[in-house]
């Protein structure tokens, strides 16, 4: 007699034929291309319909430059994502057919299916085959997973990198204390070793998943404390080379990056609301509860050891390790500089998130069958109760779903400003748009590029250190108004009770221009300059 799988382990069946473990791996490996093909297709669906936000529209800028444009970026704040923007570049080169701000999201898209099919692997190894299609429906009805999948940045990358490392670590670490050979040991290590490589380079925040492996290491169930050493040992030797690999471009993202210059109070409630909108980047908290719920009550009941195998314990416990770890290391970063407290950093948390949520789910339905009775009450209740779950889940985030796929979805004051500046400069193609905003420029460079980049206040440089345009001073285009007879003039008002401007732009002083249109949306107001 042997057991029934992961969900109903009290059952029994009658012991397989010879053939089926065989036919369990094929099941197995169909489930990882449905779940890989899958992923793909949700996730690239609708991905080039929202509109950039700022961030994106810096990608936009950075993949414009010369190769040696890019590298130049390593003495500026966007150091950090140098590698990144390289990879995006060559990307976009390869599917030149694309448009470019498609194609680096086609990237992050790829890069979040990987992840997916990474947390299901990792789970139906410890958990079986119906724990690793939970955690991966799961992770895919995260709205702020959905959301960075379909950005031109690099947080997908970043979640990947953290998931094939676990991933490499935890086949790693078991043939390093298996009998198993040197060479297969050394293969193991040596796909670990590129991960710890690769991950820094995406990122600098991916550092914070070796203390994580290390003090995961030292976990392990079913490990002698002289084992335990020699696993610690050996991973920490393979992070020290990373490290000397990788010192030279983290070197300089660490001394120039700045993060986002915003930065707030560091305080509980904020911590509590930046965990909540890493999951569901939405105000109403529900989903977000829900999801953080059934994370809490899977832990529990592994760290309980309720209705679970040894392995899935083992899995639980590498989860919170990867969760609570670099959630640490990140809020003490906080501390030091609090504009590096941002929900887009904590992606590669949700990938254990999910897969905890997902075991919660299971256990539930365990709880339910062994209540049910009969075998068959049991089971009809164990499933109902996991798709229950599944589907109050994703009823909680489906409208944060769609809202992230409309047109605005990444930047709705965007689609406000155009919807005003597109009429005008229909109207009037032979207007030059004014703008002195650096940040409004390079928004409009990535979505309206022939537009923006007639705009003679800003100044872009492809050999720069900096990604931003330089603002020139109106004294320099006093020129400017003796050539053209209309302008399309924006200006960024933050305060919703600011009047509009009333006199042209400083540059056109004295030369007969005028205010003659004030349209106002959100922030920005936009006008029509004459003479």
């Amino acid at each position: 007699m042997t057991s029934w799988g992961p969900l109903l382990p009290h059952v029994t069946v009658p012991t397989p034929a010879p053939g089926e473990p065989g036919v369990r791996a094929w099941l197995r490996r169909s489930a990882l291309v449905v779940v890989l093909a899958g992923s793909l297709w949700f996730l690239l669906f609708e991905s080039g319909r929202p509109l950039p936000w700022l961030d994106e529209s810096a990608t936009m800028l950075a993949i414009q430059r010369p190769w040696s444009g890019v590298l130049a970026l390593f003495g500026g704040a966007d150091a950090p994502l140098v590698p990144y923007y390289l990879l995006a570049k060559y990307w976009a080169g390869m599917l030149s057919w694309l448009a470019p701000l498609e194609a680096v999201r086609g990237l992050s898209a790829v890069a979040a299916a990987l992840t997916v099919a990474c947390a299901y692997l990792l789970v139906s190894r410890y958990a079986g085959l119906l724990g690793g299609l939970v955690s991966a429906l799961l992770l895919l009805s995260l709205p702020a997973f959905v959301r960075f999948a379909q950005e031109a940045r690099p947080y997908a990358l970043l979640s990947l990198a953290a998931a094939v490392s676990w991933l490499a670590w935890s086949a790693w670490a078991r043939a390093a204390t298996s009998n198993q050979g040197w060479g297969w040991q050394l293969a193991r290590a040596a796909g670990y070793l590129v991960t710890l490589v690769a991950g820094p380079l995406v990122s600098l925040f991916a550092v914070f998943q070796w203390p994580a492996q290390l003090l995961a290491g030292l976990s392990l169930p079913g490990r002698s404390g002289g084992g335990r050493v020699r696993l610690l040992a050996a991973s920490g030797g393979l992070m020290i080379v990373a490290g000397l690999v990788t010192s030279y471009p983290v070197l300089l993202a660490a001394t120039h990056g700045t993060g986002p210059a915003q930065a707030l109070a560091l305080d509980p409630l904020r911590i509590i609301n930046l965990l909540g909108r890493a999951i569901i980047p939405d105000p109403d908290p529900s989903a977000s509860l829900l999801v953080l719920a059934l994370a809490l009550f899977g832990g529990t009941v592994g760290a309980l050891r309720l209705w679970g195998r040894s392995s899935e314990r083992e899995l639980i416990g590498l989860c919170w390790w990867w969760l609570v770890v670099p959630m640490l290391s990140s809020l003490a970063v906080g501390i030091w500089r609090p504009g590096l407290l941002q929900t887009r950093y904590w992606q590669p948390a949700l990938v254990p998130l999910a897969i905890l949520a997902a075991i919660g789910l299971l256990a539930t339905a365990r709880a339910a069958f062994r209540l049910g009775g009969r075998r068959a009450l049991g089971l009809a209740l164990g499933v109902a109760l996991v798709l229950a779950g599944l589907s109050a889940e994703a009823k909680l985030v489906k409208p944060t779903q769609v809202n992230i796929r409309t047109v605005g979805g990444h930047d709705g004051d965007l689609v406000g400003l155009l919807a005003v500046l597109d009429p005008l400069v229909a109207a009037h193609p032979d207007a030059l748009v004014l703008n002195s905003s650096a940040r409004t420029g390079v928004a409009l460079m990535s979505v309206r590029p022939g537009v923006a980049q007639s705009n003679p206040l800003l100044e872009v440089s492809q050999t720069s250190s900096s990604i931003w345009p330089t603002v020139r001073a109106a004294s320099q285009l006093n020129t400017v108004g003796q050539q053209h007879l209309r302008f399309i003039w924006i200006v960024g008002r933050r305060d919703p009770a600011a009047p509009a401007p009333q006199a042209p732009p400083s540059m056109l002083h004295g030369q007969g221009f005028k205010v003659v249109s004030t349209d106002r949306s959100g922030q920005w107001f936009v006008m029509l300059v004459q003479r």
